[in-house]
């Protein structure tokens, strides 16, 4: 289970109470690897999904599932069913 700071749904750092949010942040970290393209992380340049190079096009549910495995995400599976993305996987 990853621990981290939280967004909020505005994309911002969650704030509460003058301090930074911190919980339980594996959806969090999955949804930036798919919007991620590699380059966007300068520490590790090779992971993300850039799932924007799939507008109008087939979804390549390996090159996805790669990079959550590049990220250290165990047990991962990804589906696609109606233009939606699942994600299961978890870290360690």
């Amino acid at each position: 289970m990853a621990q981290d700071f939280l967004f909020g749904t505005d994309g911002d750092i969650a704030i509460s109470n003058g301090d930074f949010v911190v919980g339980e942040s594996t959806n969090q970290h999955k949804q930036d690897l798919l919007v991620a393209a590699p380059g966007h992380y300068r520490h590790a340049p090779l992971i993300g999904a850039d799932i924007a190079q799939y507008i109008n096009d087939a979804i390549d549910t390996g090159e996805i599932k790669t990079a959550m495995m590049a990220d250290g995400l165990k047990g991962v599976k990804v589906k696609v069913n109606n233009n939606t993305i699942t994600v299961d996987g978890e870290y360690e």
